[in-house]
């Protein structure tokens, strides 16, 4: 889940911000999940990870454009469109791309599992 959330956040990042954001996009997905995967606090977990503030406090639950990013992945994920819809316009999200970004992110998401481990 971790996986297609990051791809499903940096794709929308990538189309509403540009490939800059593409990578911060990534993370912000990947780590969101982190404190439910190792158990801990996210602020606990946030302590030993290079982030940038702003997504540090998107992920601590502080409303930015970060937090909207997320907040609209999460509700797409669960089908909540009630949710969804209005946090893609705060987040500058064309809600027309997210079912292809999120259909993209599947299919990432499964090739990925699907790949030979790197042999070293």
């Amino acid at each position: 889940m971790a996986t297609v959330r990051a791809r499903f956040c940096e794709l929308l990042a990538a189309r509403g911000e540009g490939d800059d954001a593409a990578g911060e996009g990534f993370l912000l997905g990947m780590t969101s999940l982190l404190d439910v995967i190792l158990q801990r606090g996210m602020s606990s977990v946030l302590e030993e990870l290079p982030l940038s503030d702003a997504l540090r406090s998107a992920l601590l639950g502080y409303d930015n454009a970060w937090r909207q990013l997320l907040d609209c992945v999460v509700a797409y994920e669960r089908g909540d469109w009630d949710a969804c819809l209005p946090l893609a316009s705060l987040a500058r999200v064309d809600r027309r791309w997210l079912p292809s970004a999120y259909m993209d992110a599947l299919h990432w998401a499964h090739e990925l599992q699907q790949s030979p481990p790197a042999s070293h």
